[in-house]
């Protein structure tokens, strides 16, 4: 029954060179099982390709409850203002993001929804999804109960990683989202890295959806997996972020946050063969990095000493050995 679902989603959807896989998202939208009243945003971020026509031509067809708006940007802005342009025209109690690439299960969010109305008022809901062996880290541990209110417990298990950064498979209240300003960083990449950041520091409740909700493929040729010198500049970007946003409350863990993108900004600049320019990056990342290394001296933290060291050294010689930095930051942070 409709009424058994109180909670409105508004599915948000950024369009832009995805003709090969965007009526595999859309179809799985249209399937949802969901009875609540659910809207769907699709955000044309000046996609140059046919990814719109195929929107078009499947939208023209479709005679289900589900509302479809098409917000239109004039020009490229990329992913994270496509996001904000759809949290600004979003109706729904909550938002919940999807890669047009990925496609989420007929259930989702009839499952996702559950929770959000069980737990009246919670901030996120967090679903698993299904992923090849080689990417659990985007699983959720079996440890942590299907409710949690504790703030810190929640703000950990997101700092340490325990918990998936990405922002895609979550049902987060709208109220919540824009009464922390909790928007996405324009004109980088990885900003799910920063977004995670900042809801960590403001988070209060957390529901957790066992089933596997969302359906996640890794492309070859995605930004996120090749090496550019917008990839590096993006992780210097973040790690200024970061480094200018520490607080009183779980510092340890957000300055551990600064090292894993830091240390990703040296392993792309590995790959470059430009030394002149990797030169330049290397010297912009350590600029970038001074303020930390001045708190870590005046406070004398022998190992995150140790672990600033990558900064001085060769990108291909921290290559080489950053398996035991990892090691030491995951382990003695």
């Amino acid at each position: 029954m409709a009424d058994s679902f109180k909670v409105k989603v508004s599915i948000i959807i950024p369009v832009y060179k995805v003709e090969r896989y965007i009526e595999r998202c859309l179809r799985s939208v249209i399937s949802q099982t969901y009875q609540g009243e659910l809207e769907c945003i699709l955000v044309d971020d000046a996609t140059p390709d046919q990814s719109m026509e195929i929107v078009g031509n499947i939208l023209l067809t479709y005679c289900g409850n589900i509302s479809f708006k098409i917000i239109r940007h004039e020009q490229n802005k990329g992913l994270s203002a496509a996001r904000n342009t759809g949290i600004k025209n979003a109706s729904g109690e909550y938002l919940y993001f999807l890669d047009s690439d990925d496609e989420i299960t007929p259930d989702a969010i009839e499952k996702l929804g559950a929770l959000a109305e069980k737990y009246a008022g919670v901030d996120m809901v967090c679903g698993n999804l299904y992923v090849s062996e080689l990417m659990t880290w985007l699983f959720i541990p079996r440890s942590f109960s299907e409710y949690l209110t504790n703030a810190r417990q929640i703000r950990k298990a997101m700092l340490k990683r325990q918990l998936p950064i990405t922002v895609w498979n979550k049902l987060i209240r709208r109220d919540f989202l824009i009464g922390y300003n909790l928007w996405f960083v324009e004109g980088i990449v990885h900003e799910d890295e920063v977004w995670n950041f900042f809801v960590a520091k403001n988070i209060n409740s957390l529901a957790i959806c066992r089933a596997a909700t969302y359906i996640y493929y890794q492309s070859d040729s995605s930004i996120t997996t090749t090496v550019s010198f917008h990839r590096i500049k993006s992780f210097i970007e973040i790690t200024d972020i970061f480094i200018h946003n520490i607080d009183a409350v779980l510092s340890r863990l957000q300055r551990k946050s600064i090292f894993f993108s830091g240390y990703a900004a040296l392993l792309l600049m590995a790959e470059i063969s430009d030394k002149d320019a990797v030169m330049n990056i290397a010297n912009t990342l350590k600029a970038t990095i001074k303020p930390l290394l001045k708190q870590t001296v005046r406070h004398f933290r022998i190992i995150e000493l140790l672990l600033l060291l990558p900064f001085y050294l060769s990108p291909v010689f921290f290559k080489a050995i950053n398996r035991h930095f990892y090691r030491c930051l995951r382990h003695l942070m």
